[in-house]
């Protein structure tokens, strides 16, 4: 079987085929008739109209037949389409194309075939009429004729067909357009609607050139209303102070060549592919006033591509233009601080790197910019900075801001300080890095070092001298030159108050810097106040005779503590009390009083006095601050204590206030947080409190039991203590009465070690013989090393009882039989210091002075001394290095006292057992001091009419 080929015209065939849309419709009576007639006409049992689509054959009419269809591939009617005329088979047994076709071989058997190609009104070949028989037959030329003419009878009823339905058609298009018009004419009015809606200004513009849409935002825009400008060509007078062409006009001449010629001065954008134009600039007259405006101009083609108009859209873009011109101002001159700003700027991201680098980090890293950018922070810090860095950076990505000094690594190895002001970098409310500001800090460091020495020169130059004329003042006065007249005793004591006078005003000025660099130390403690206060009111009672008043304090409750540095706060009250007595008149009482509340302890002097002015209330606590009534500036002052006593206080967590009524006087009060402490029962004694004593200090019970058995053979009292606080307790209220106390390193509130350096600060028990009784004494001997803390003797557990006894009775008996004057070395290069103190400390102590560290270490290898006071600027070195000689000795080192005219450091104070401060000290002070520190236990009577100065205690 040979597969008809397609005929080349096969595309329009199917189309021809198509348009008669007689495919698939029902049967007809006038074909079916043509069928009948044909098949009585030839005498043949089947008769078919054949239409063959793409892949099959229909039939439109079959007669003898039941199918309707058959697969174009086996048909003989594919065939009968590729000749001219008829194709006639009239045995397809012996024909090579049909022999083994399926409908020869089987049904209906076709062994004659006879067919006439359909054609339609352009020619094609639709179909095929033709005549099917089972025998093989001949077929005349009239046969030819005959079926010819029947098929012509078949195309005319095509075409019949085809005209009926052309005609339905016309009517269904002319409906169909009536439809249309009404929809375009609705989508017209939509789309004028739509444009007279628009927010955004559009005009549109047809190829003559005038105006079809104005909207109602361009007549906002322009000022010109839609009824002036529709149909006209004067769209360019809403724009431009004369006629030129507007963007649209150059689109509808399709003048695209002359878009840069007409709108150079704007920026302008071109899109070929699109036709489209973009142009944009500043007009000066739209509207009445200045506007920057967005032009886009596009072409309107129709459905044959043709263009038929140009609509252009207009933004007025003048806030954001303005906008954006102050954001490049702020930009610019952002960059402009940060590049010539003076100290660094940084910024990073969350990685660490650089982003950004200002040109004087990169001079202060000793880099270009362009080297640091997208490097690591770290490049530029030092190794053992890293960890500090990391957390400061673990900081600022938390959201905080960081303060802090490093040593910046600069490209050549070398090292610069500098201080870093970083804060967090956000960008829509997430942390993407940090910005930072870098200060070198070379010339602040070198003016810190300066003010350092100055501040040293004027405590070392000026309290030095005015030590020895204050010492050698108050000697004359004592009587040491022999009795004065009148007149020279009152000139003398004139002197002496205005060196007071003077120390204190250096003495304010020092500890105002103090203050504000940070360096004031405190050494906060639980204190009961009550006996605090009652020595602070018993020192100050030279002011109370000096102004003829009276220092009242209130009763008070007892145990009232408070967590505050006794100096310190000796210091507040001194100020507050003189305060009072110079506001006061003859005969007036200031009333001391000592209050209690469950969180706060509320200390206040209170004075008779005219009272503080309205105008001068709010300025009270600020440095120098003095009222301006003459009456004020007859009291004298520097101005500086109620400054300083504000800070002192807030450093120990209180506040300070006053309460005043003008004509009716003033109380200051100072609230302290009050301190509770759960202190146990503890074992006391009750005995004579005049008899000598031994503490013994161990929180172990047995071991405690056992230590007062074996000292009961010395035959003195003995008290105990399980704790430190405790025996703090005790130590306050027997003082000097105790000759020695047996101490452990390990108690359950305090370490021994730092007890025992607290013992030292106390210039009434600072000399007590301390025997240390402890599982870690030999720990402890080493630990202790280098430290002005002396130790009878150090007594590992279990317990030497022998040794103990030893120890104790060495202490007693030293104190109890040492019936000569003590001897002092005294280290001061001023020989004016050296014969006030030795004058001074007479009928204490024998004083030998050595000018210098040198001198003073031939004395201690050739004599042992009591106590060593010590200047710590000497030509040879610092005073304190003599410690070092002194642990070099076997013997028990001496307690040492600086009396400098420098303050000194918490560290430094911890080394010795007072420290003493030249212009500070009164000749009584020092007198007190040394005599606690060599004679345990001897009273220290203050003259009356003396106002000591505050100690310096460490």
């Amino acid at each position: 079987m040979i597969i008809a080929y397609r005929p080349p015209d096969e595309i329009k065939r199917l189309e021809a085929l198509y348009a008669l849309n007689i495919l698939d419709t029902p049967r007809e009576e006038r074909f079916d008739r043509i069928t009948r007639l044909a098949a009585r006409l030839f005498d043949v049992p089947i008769v078919l109209i054949t239409l063959l689509d793409r892949d099959r054959q229909w039939f439109k009419a079959c007669y003898g037949a039941s199918f309707t269809e058959t697969s174009r591939d086996v048909s003989f009617c594919s065939h009968a389409i590729l000749g001219e005329g008829l194709l006639v088979i009239e045995d397809a047994r012996t024909d090579e194309r049909f022999f083994d076709n399926p409908l020869v071989t089987g049904e209906p058997f076709i062994q004659f075939y006879a067919g006439c190609p359909l054609l339609s009104s352009d020619g094609s070949k639709v179909g095929i009429l033709c005549l099917i028989d089972s025998h093989s037959r001949k077929f005349s030329q009239a046969d030819q004729t005959a079926l010819e003419d029947l098929a012509k009878l078949v195309e005319k009823e095509m075409l019949t067909n085809d005209l009926a339905r052309t005609i339905k058609l016309a009517r269904e298009n002319e409906q169909r357009t009536l439809v249309l018009f009404d929809e375009l004419a609705s989508q017209r009015e939509l789309t004028t609607n739509l444009f007279q809606q628009c927010a955004v200004a559009v005009v549109a513009i047809n190829l003559e050139h005038k105006v079809i849409v104005w909207n109602k935002a361009t007549e906002e825009l322009t000022g010109y209303g839609a009824a002036e400008m529709l149909g006209t060509s004067n769209q360019w007078k809403a724009f431009f102070g004369y006629e030129r062409p507007t963007l649209g006009d150059l689109l509808v001449d399709e003048a695209y060549d002359k878009v840069p010629l007409y709108y150079k001065n704007y920026v302008q954008g071109s899109n070929l592919a699109a036709n489209a134009v973009h142009a944009e600039g500043w007009f000066d007259n739209m509207n009445g006033r200045r506007r920057y405006l967005k032009f886009d101009t596009s072409p309107v083609y129709n459905k044959y591509n043709k263009l038929v108009a140009a609509i252009t859209t207009l933004q007025d873009a003048t806030q954001q233009k303005q906008t954006d011109a102050q954001l490049q101002q702020q930009r610019d001159f952002g960059l402009q601080v940060m590049t010539t700003m003076g100290q660094g700027l940084i910024v990073t991201n969350t990685g660490g790197s650089f982003d950004y680098v200002n040109p004087v980090f990169a001079e202060l890293a000793g880099f270009a910019p362009s080297e640091l950018e997208g490097r690591q922070v770290l490049d530029t810090i030092f190794e053992n900075e890293y960890d500090n860095i990391r957390t400061m950076w673990r900081r600022l990505l938390m959201g905080e801001k960081v303060n802090y000094e490093t040593l910046l690594k600069r490209a050549d190895g070398s090292g610069l300080d500098v201080l870093v002001t970083a804060v967090p970098r956000y960008q829509d409310g997430q942390i993407i890095g940090t910005i930072s500001v870098i200060t070198d800090l070379t010339e602040r460091k070198r003016i810190e070092r300066l003010k350092n020495e100055f501040i040293s020169t004027v405590s070392h130059e000026l309290r030095t001298p005015l030590t020895s004329i204050r010492g050698s003042l108050g000697l004359v006065i004592g009587g040491v030159a022999g009795e004065l007249s009148p007149t020279a005793l009152s000139m003398v004591e004139i002197a002496q108050k205005n060196s007071e006078r003077l120390g204190r005003l250096i003495n304010d000025i020092l500890d105002i810097e103090k203050i504000e660099s940070g360096k004031m130390q405190f050494n906060l403690k639980p204190r009961e106040l009550l006996p605090l206060l009652q020595q602070t009111i018993e020192v100050n009672q030279g002011y109370a005779e000096q102004y003829k008043v009276i220092f009242k304090l209130e009763p008070a409750a007892p145990g009232l503590k408070s967590l505050v540095d006794s100096d310190r706060l000796t210091q507040v009250v001194t100020n507050l009390l003189s305060n009072a007595a110079k506001f006061s008149q003859a005969g007036d009482s200031v009333i001391i009083k000592l209050t209690e509340n469950k969180s706060f302890v509320r200390l206040s002097v209170s004075d008779q006095g005219a009272g503080i002015a309205e105008d001068f209330q709010q300025h009270i606590f600020q440095k120098f601050a003095q009222a301006d009534s003459s009456s004020t500036r007859q009291q004298g002052g520097t101005g500086l204590g109620l400054s300083i006593s504000k800070a002192i206080v807030e450093h120990m967590h209180g506040q300070i206030g006053f309460d005043t009524v003008v004509g009716a006087g003033t109380t200051f009060w100072v609230d302290l947080p009050r301190y509770y402490e759960d202190v146990g029962e503890a074992p006391i004694n009750h005995l004579d409190p005049s008899s000598p004593r031994i503490l013994v200090c161990e929180d172990n019970y047995d071991i405690n039991k056992l230590l007062c058995l074996i000292l009961e053979e010395t035959g003195l009292q003995i008290d105990s203590a399980y704790r430190v606080s405790e025996a703090r307790e005790l130590l306050n209220k027997y003082g000097s009465r105790y000759v020695a106390m047996t101490l452990d390193l390990l108690l359950p509130d305090q370490d021994g070690i730092s007890f025992m350096r607290e013992i030292r600060q106390n210039p009434v028990i600072a000399n007590l013989p301390v025997i240390v009784v402890s599982a870690k004494a030999g720990a402890g001997k080493v630990e202790i090393k280098g430290s002005a803390v002396s130790v009878v003797d150090w007594i590992n557990k279990p317990i030497d009882q022998t040794r103990l006894l030893a120890a104790v009775a060495q202490t007693y008996h030293r104190n109890a039989d040492n019936l000569s004057k003590p001897s002092i070395l005294h280290l001061e290069d001023d020989l004016d210091i050296v014969r006030v103190v030795a004058t001074i400390l007479q009928d204490v102590a024998q004083v030998i002075s050595a000018k210098d560290l040198q001198q003073a270490r031939q004395h201690l290898a050739s004599q042992n001394f009591d106590l060593i006071l010590v200047d710590l600027e000497l030509p040879d070195g610092n005073g304190l290095d003599i410690l070092g000689s002194l642990h070099q000795q076997d013997r028990c080192s001496p307690p040492v006292v600086v009396f400098s005219a420098n303050e000194i450091s918490l560290d430094t104070a911890q080394k010795v057992s007072a420290a003493l401060i030249k212009s500070r000290t009164s000749n009584q002070e020092l007198v007190a001091t040394i005599r606690a520190l060599i004679m345990p236990g001897s009273p220290v009577p203050v003259p009356a009419g003396v106002v000591p100065e505050r100690t310096e205690n460490a």
